[in-house]
This record gives structure tokens, C-alpha cells and sequence, in this order.
């Protein structure tokens, strides 16, 4: 690996406080992440100065319900830290065996190959590209990012998500018998080596030190757990409770390919506390995309505390996780904005607003800014934290 990759070595703690930003109600499952991510700096910058020597990769899967912050994870390190480390999210589900029509195994490489391009352009130089080479030889200037696409991917992550969807269930006859298929072809590129794929330049892609991180709801098994204590309707707070390897081989899965997943971790369904906290204070609070949104209309959306605190409950029912604020919001805001004059003002949005379809609070800027220095004087703090971005 070509030392001119400048990779920071950024710590577990560092790396867990970037998460915390955007990932909220998930303390276990988000060190468990943030360690394994540092690791994987650690065995780059190994690779760097070790030539032709590695440390052996440590596969991750995460299990948990939908929308408890699993992707935003990885992601929310990815951005922050702007690392020149290519990141390709596939859904398994979409996944079929070698020659059948689909996405297949080996095409997963060229997901990976298409998100090294952003990184090459930010610092082309480094790689040999320069306008005056695409004039004079336009096949050379494509050879060079094909070879620097093949050096950025072998210290890529690809993140599966929908894993659970590739067990074979030993009552679906054929559908079992092709989930293994693409489960052997799925092992093959986790071990490591070449020759991957029908594009030239992927097959030259080394799997060896890619990090794989395996993602799942894993519903049917949270449910079972459910039935005897795990996660329960009255301990919502209490984590996945983790398989044992031989569990997840009886759901379905070869032996092999679990054998090289050995970090393992959970992330629990979020509370009502946690789903406020991330509308609150999360850095990818949905309430933050429509004030901006209102604010391009000239006008201030505000959220009372209890309003949030309603949208949080309602959530719950929405049984989405995260994704169930925007769903709830989507609802409300909407028929807001449509009917929202550009240049209308302060729209408050109240707890009877979010519960009874209520219209929201429409107020002058003077005239709110009285009512929330009324409100601080009263010690109700009527207003968000949200409210002065």
C-alpha cells in the first residue's frame, strides 16, 4: 500500500464521541463500533509502513431492530473525519448467486470502486492526474484512476445490511439452496485475494484487507428473545441479547462464513427518552432539515419542547426507530407547508399541533421573541435548543 495515503490514527474514545453526535441510546453497541473502526485505521497505517504484511481484519455484525442507528454509525465517522477510505452500503437482500440475474456477490467490488472516485478528485495530484495529462492521453489518465480505484478499495469497508435476509432456512427448499449459494461466494471474497468480478481492474481489487460489517434486525430472533425477557415491551432499554455462533449457524448460516465475523455487537430499540434526545440534540435531528426548509422560505419553524416530546411517542407506534420522527413529522409539517405563505413569520409548532392536527402557533418575529423571553423568565424554557440554528 502506497504510503502517500495520509491516514490518521484516531482513537476509540475519538472516534465514539464522533458517533455520539448523530447515533444517540446506543452507548454498548456504539464502542463496540467506534473500536473496531480505530482498529481498522491501526492495521492500514500497519500496512503502510509493513509492506507486505497485513493484521488480520476482524469482520463485524451488528444486530438490532430497524432504525436504531447502525448505518449512521459507520457513515457519521466517514464524513466527519473525511477519510480516504471508500465506503460501499449494499442491501444483501438484493444479492444472487454468480450468473444469475441481479446484483451478485462479486459486483458489491464495483459499488466500492465507484465510491473512490469523490476521493480522487478531492487530491488528484497525489495520484498522478493533472489537466495537462487528460489532454495528451486521455487512456492513460483513465488507466491511473482505475489503478488508484484498485489501491483505495483494498482498505475499503463494505457494509451488508439486510444480512438476516441471506440465512437459509432449512423449510425453503430452493430459496435455502441459493441463500447458500450466495452465502459460499460471499465467504470467498471475505477471506481475501484477487480475481473478483468481470471488470479487469476489479479483479485486481485485493479483498484481503477490506473490512466487511454485516448488518441485521434479525426480527424473528429479537422476537423470540422478546417472549423470554430480552428486550421486552417493559425493558425496552435492555440490548439485543447476542448469539452464540452455534445460534446463528441454527438460523441459518454456514459455519465458515460466521467463523470470520468475530466482532459482534447490538443496538437496542430506542425509547421514547432516546428518540426526543436524537430530535433534540442529534446531529441528524430531521427537525433541523425543516427549519432549514422553512428558512429557505423565509420563515422560522420552532418546536415546543412538549411538541417534540409528542413526536417521540408517537413514533413508538411507528415501530421504525429513527426513521419513525420523519414519518410522524412528514405527516405534520407537510399540510404546514403547503399552506405557508413565503415570508409569514415564526410557525410554532405545539403539542396539540403534533397530537390533534391543531394549527401551529403563526407569530411575528418581535412578538415571539417577547414570548420566549417571557418564557425564559418563567423558568419553562418554552423553546428548544434547536430553535436559534
Amino acid at each position: 500500500m502506497n504510503n502517500r495515503l495520509h491516514i490518521l490514527y484516531r482513537t476509540p474514545k475519538e472516534i465514539e464521541t464522533i458517533i455520539k453526535k448523530s447515533v444517540r441510546g446506543q452507548d454498548e453497541g456504539v464502542k463496540t463500533v467506534a473500536t473496531a473502526l480505530s482498529a481498522h485505521l491501526l492495521r492500514i497505517r500497519y500496512a503502510q509502513s509493513h509492506p507486505g504484511r497485513e493484521l488480520q481484519k476482524d469482520n463485524i455484525l451488528i444486530l438490532g431492530p430497524t432504525g436504531t442507528g447502525k448505518t449512521e454509525s459507520i457513515r457519521s465517522v466517514i464524513r466527519s473525519l473525511d477519510l480516504p477510505i471508500p465506503v460501499a452500503v449494499i442491501s444483501a437482500n438484493t444479492l444472487t448467486g454468480s450468473g444469475w440475474r441481479g446484483k451478485n456477490t462479486t459486483t458489491i467490488l464495483d459499488d466500492l470502486r465507484q465510491a473512490c472516485k469523490p476521493i480522487i478528485q478531492k487530491e488528484p495530484r497525489i495520484w498522478g492526474l493533472n489537466a495537462d495529462l487528460y489532454q495528451q492521453d486521455k487512456d492513460q489518465y483513465k488507466k491511473l484512476i482505475n489503478k488508484a480505484c484498485v489501491e483505495l478499495c483494498s482498505h475499503g469497508i463494505i457494509v451488508l445490511d439486510e444480512f438476516d435476509k441471506l440465512r437459509a432456512r432449512s423449510d425453503d427448499g430452493q430459496d435455502a439452496f441459493f441463500q447458500r449459494m450466495v452465502q459460499h461466494e460471499l465467504l470467498k471474497i471475505i477471506e481475501g485475494g484477487i480475481g473478483f468480478g468481470d471488470d479487469p481492474y476489479t479483479e485486481e481489487i485485493d479483498t484481503t484487507g477490506i473490512l466487511f460489517i454485516m448488518m441485521g434486525a434479525f426480527s424473528d430472533m429479537y422476537e423470540q428473545q422478546q417472549d423470554i425477557g430480552f428486550g421486552s415491551e417493559a425493558a425496552p432499554e435492555v440490548a439485543f441479547h447476542l448469539p452464540s455462533t452455534q445460534e446463528l449457524i441454527n438460523y441459518g448460516y454456514i459455519p465458515e462464513l460466521i467463523g470470520r465475523i468475530p466482532v459482534r455487537t447490538s443496538y437496542k430499540a430506542l425509547t421514547e427518552d432516546a428518540l426526543f434526545d436524537i430530535l433534540k440534540n442529534s446531529n441528524v435531528s430531521p427537525v433541523v432539515d425543516f427549519i432549514r426548509l422553512f428558512a429557505e422560505t423565509e420563515n422560522r419553524l420552532r418546536f415546543d419542547d412538549v411538541a417534540l416530546r409528542a413526536v417521540a411517542k408517537l413514533s413508538i407506534s411507528e415501530k421504525a426507530g429513527a426513521r419513525g420522527l420523519r414519518s410522524v413529522l412528514d405527516r405534520v409539517i407537510y399540510p404546514i407547508l403547503y399552506n405557508t405563505p413565503p415570508d409569514t413569520g415564526v410557525i410554532k409548532i405545539t403539542e396539540a399541533t403534533i397530537k390533534d392536527g391543531a394549527p401551529p402557533l403563526i407569530v411575528s418575529t418581535d412578538d415571539y421573541l417577547n414570548y420566549i423571553h417571557k418564557e425564559l423568565q418563567s423558568g419553562n424554557g418554552g423553546s428548544t435548543a434547536k430553535d436559534e440554528n
